[in-house]
């Protein structure tokens, strides 16, 4: 299968879709989502296409590179690569914060815009926890097949049962496992750098599905 070019960096990757979602806030009409009593739902729109932008590039990335070119990817990240972690993850925590305003307004709102506006939150709850399991399993991958200096060994870290050589969607079942459920299952972890990420991942999803939570019941409660 033909690869992607390396320099289809997460830097590239990133700042797409970073373009997406600020030409989607210039282009899409003001009267497009109604701002009742102060909503955001215009930016949360905006915030949602960016999101769809990086997680289908993401995803191409992840399908189409094979386990012997990624520690050559991993590599070629290495510049700025922990920037583009940080910026992603704050982004996500934003987003967030954007949708708890915007839930709070909802209740304001009536028929057919409530409706939208609820199915917007569900959205961006959706596709905000998917970026953030998508930004971990890139961190564990690359962490992976990463050479610490003066070694000729892959760094490694994960134990995948049968599968010396996992690829990215090997990491993504690792993400995604943690990030539901708060333990690495089949997967053990060998490595200090990888128990540290680990940490901060889980205390992130727990987090961030509490908040998801909350908002279900709301949600619930409000259509009872």
């Amino acid at each position: 299968m033909k690869q992607l070019p390396l320099f289809l960096t997460s830097r590239i990757q990133l700042g797409a879709a970073v373009i997406a979602g600020l030409a989607a806030a210039l282009l899409l009409p003001r009267g497009f989502i109604k701002a009742e009593a102060g909503g955001q739902g215009h930016l949360v729109l905006s915030w949602d296409i960016g999101a769809l932008v990086l997680l289908v590039l993401w995803g191409i990335t992840m399908v189409r590179t094979s386990p012997i070119d990624m520690p050559a990817r991993a590599k070629a990240q290495q510049a700025g690569e922990w920037t583009v972690f940080t910026i992603s993850l704050a982004a996500i925590v934003a987003s967030v914060l954007v949708v708890v305003i915007e839930f709070k307004n909802i209740s304001s709102l009536k028929g057919e815009t409530k409706a939208f506006h609820l199915a917007l939150v569900i959205v961006t709850l959706i596709l905000s926890w998917l970026t953030m399991q998508l930004i971990f399993a890139l961190r564990y991958a690359h962490e992976f097949y990463s050479y610490s200096d003066g070694s000729d060994a892959m760094d490694g870290g994960l134990d995948f049962p049968h599968e010396p050589e996992p690829d990215y969607l090997d990491f993504l079942y690792f993400a995604m496992v943690l990030g539901m459920t708060f333990q690495v299952s089949d997967v053990d972890i060998t490595a200090r750098k990888i128990r540290r990420l680990a940490t901060l991942h889980g205390f992130v999803g727990f987090t961030f599905n509490t908040v998801i939570l909350a908002l279900t019941v709301n949600i619930a409660a409000g259509l009872l």
